[in-house]
């Protein structure tokens, strides 16, 4: 018996881990919220109450809970107190997020916005449980230009692969919730106002294909004047927009608007050369100046659609 009771205790002094637990943490949101937001920058501010509850007396959220995603953040203590055997405390965030912007299928398309929400403690002292229940979107929530489409609490474990100083760990795991708010744009007004400019532009180098019989000269006045919309609109959008790799509608619309109106320059001096009878160029100018109307209008429907539908 004396033995086994001194094994016990060696094994104890080894592995103290079997002796505790985790301190099991419910946590919560209540999103108010949302304004400033700035694809270009890449940031949306948020406003947003946040509770925890415990059984540990001793937990204290406000000088362990950092918003991890955050530019820079600030808090209004709420309220504290016991209910039960548990700890309550609840304060109101007001943060600037750092939130990595889809700009594929802009003015179009979901986002994701996302804070994300750590204790300086590991999961060997801290575990979030998200309080589903009681966390939702406030009954004023709003977002002007976007439709909320639905908010989520996710709790995952961020690995971070350093010991932060203590020569002890080999790295560190902690608790993380994250609260995801997703919002589909109504970019319909934007698609016009940000595009316009390049569909003149598409407008203008098609109208060349109807001026073959006219002098060259004010030919390419048509010409320039369809370059100057397209340059303008580019200078205008493109501050807008976050840097990104993928080719979304910009790009294409962008681009199909560049190619049409290079062919058309090229058609028209092309055609002058080769034919000197008036007739014939222009019913040759007619007939590709359709197909290239009908494909420039055709790529950017289903590009558009492809954006408004994802």
């Amino acid at each position: 018996m004396k033995r086994t009771f001194f094994i016990l205790i060696i094994l104890l002094q080894i592995f103290p881990v079997w002796a505790t637990q985790p301190n099991s943490v419910t946590f919560g949101v209540y999103p108010i919220n949302i304004y400033d937001v700035d694809p270009a920058n890449g940031t949306f501010s948020i406003s947003y109450y946040a509770w925890w509850r415990t059984a540990d007396k001793n937990y204290n959220p406000l000088k362990s809970i950092e918003i991890v995603n955050a530019r820079d953040y600030t808090f209004k203590f709420g309220n504290s107190g016991k209910v039960g055997n548990e700890y309550y405390t609840y304060v109101h965030y007001y943060a600037k997020i750092h939130q990595p912007w889809d700009s594929k299928n802009f003015p179009f398309g979901r986002q994701f916005l996302t804070v994300n929400m750590e204790d300086f403690d590991d999961i060997n002292k801290i575990v979030f449980e998200p309080d589903y229940k009681e966390s939702m979107l406030h009954s004023e929530f709003t977002m002007p230009g976007w439709h909320i489409i639905k908010m989520s609490l996710v709790k995952s474990v961020s690995n971070y692969t350093t010991n932060f100083g203590n020569t002890h760990a080999k790295n560190s795991l902690y608790s993380r919730l994250s609260l995801i708010i997703e919002v589909k744009r109504n970019g319909w007004r934007l698609y016009i106002s940000y595009f316009i400019g390049f569909f003149m532009a598409g407008i203008l180098v098609h109208i060349l294909y109807m001026m073959s019989s006219l002098p060259f000269a004010a030919r390419a006045t048509i010409f320039i004047g369809g370059v100057v919309a397209f340059i303008g609109n580019k200078y205008i959008i493109d501050p807008k927009l976050p840097p990104t790799s993928s080719y979304g509608l910009v790009d294409a619309i962008q681009i199909i608007t560049f190619f049409v109106a290079i062919i058309s320059i090229v058609v028209s001096i092309s055609l002058e050369l080769k034919y000197e009878d008036m007739k014939k160029r222009a019913s040759i100018s007619l007939i590709i100046g359709s197909i290239s109307l009908i494909f420039y209008v055709a790529y950017i429907i289903i590009y558009t659609w492809l954006a408004v539908i994802s």
